[in-house]
């Protein structure tokens, strides 16, 4: 595969995966940490 479509998926994960952490985040009172 071409490594600028592998850099694409990866940044899409990456991006996916913040929005996802970000979310649960705001919804716990105590900013996300444990």
């Amino acid at each position: 595969m071409d490594i600028v479509w592998l850099a694409a998926i990866a940044a899409l994960w990456a991006g996916m995966v913040a929005l996802v952490y970000a979310l649960a985040a705001m919804e716990r009172p105590n900013g996300g940490r444990p």
